[in-house]
């Protein structure tokens, strides 16, 4: 138990620091960069990975080594494809599907798949609590 003394101490340094703005601890103060200086962003030619989709990857080393990765895609009308996608292989540039993980289905409940996440995406806590989307906008 903290003795009443180093209690009032503590309080009265907390209160300093507050009064203080926390300058004490000397935080730097942010400054903005010069208005002259100029920065490039280039980009090279497209690897030789040929699956990218709208999210991005998720990679996976499992404990025996193996690479995996992980996708998904939810389009955003109501009769659109939405799916988590899993590859496997060396890197990105090798790995192919695994149909056993994407294909894979909740045994007690086989609407909950990775290869249509319909389901599971309306059945989530957004699913449950989110706002429908104006009418006409085409968007599930």
């Amino acid at each position: 138990m903290t003795a009443p003394g180093s209690r009032l101490a503590l309080v009265a340094v907390a209160t300093a620091l507050a009064l203080a703005g926390g300058a004490s601890l000397g935080s730097p103060t942010a400054s903005a960069s010069d208005p002259g200086t100029t920065y490039t962003v280039t980009v090279g030619d497209k690897g030789s990975w040929t699956r990218p989709d709208d999210t991005p990857a998720a990679t996976h080393i499992d404990k025996d080594g193996t690479f995996y990765y992980q996708q998904a895609h939810a389009l955003y009308g109501a009769d659109d494809s939405r799916a988590w996608s899993f590859y496997t292989g060396t890197d990105f540039d090798t790995a192919e599907r695994s149909d056993a993980i994407g294909d894979a289905a909740d045994p007690d409940e086989p609407r909950d798949r990775n290869d249509d996440t319909t389901w599971r995406c309306n059945n989530s806590p957004t699913g449950n609590e989110s706002t429908f989307p104006p009418y006409g906008s085409h968007y599930a």
